[in-house]
Parts: C-alpha cells; structure tokens; sequence
C-alpha cells in the first residue's frame, strides 16, 4: 500500500487521461502517474490535492474504494462522482454533514 497526494488530473483530447501523483511520506514507494479512460466521473478533477492510497488492486479516498486497478497504472472508477466520496469522507471523519 502507497500513500500520495494528488497533484493533478489532466485530459487528453483522444480520451486518454492522467493522475498525477506525489508521495505522502516521500518513500517513492509508489508509481507517480495513473491513467484512465472514458467513461470516468465528470468530477474527477476534485481529487486535486485529495490524499489517496491504494493496493494491487484497488484505489482508495478514505475508507472508499474509487477505481479498480486494472494494471500497475492504469484505473478504471467505479464511483459515478468523486465530490459525492469526498463529501462522505469529511463527514466520516468530521461528524459534520455537508
């Protein structure tokens, strides 16, 4: 498991897109790009400056599961909104609804 900080999602005109990654604790233990296609959420560049960490298998914001991972890089998501996940988040670990 890796933990990063979302540096920015960045599209591309031939449906080929990006996530760029930066390391939480700055071990490097982790890959600094992950790619994916359409169809994604309309919303994913909210996870700009968003805390996300993953597994072999999965990528995760807070205790939900976002995408599933297809290859080392690349995902597919499996949420229809990233706002939606993020919202539930805070309120998970605030207690205060949004």
């Amino acid at each position: 498991m890796s933990i990063a900080i979302v540096r920015g999602v960045y599209f591309g005109e031939n449906g080929e897109h990006r996530i760029e990654l930066t390391d939480y604790c700055d071990d490097s233990r982790g890959q600094s790009t992950l790619l994916f296609g359409d169809p994604h959420p309309a919303d994913v560049d909210l996870l700009t400056t968003e805390q996300v960490w993953g597994s072999a298998n999965s990528l995760m914001h807070g205790e939900a599961l976002i995408a599933t991972r297809d290859s080392y890089t690349r995902i597919t998501f499996v949420v229809p909104s990233i706002g939606a996940v993020i919202d539930k988040e805070r309120e998970r670990r605030t207690g205060v609804q949004t």
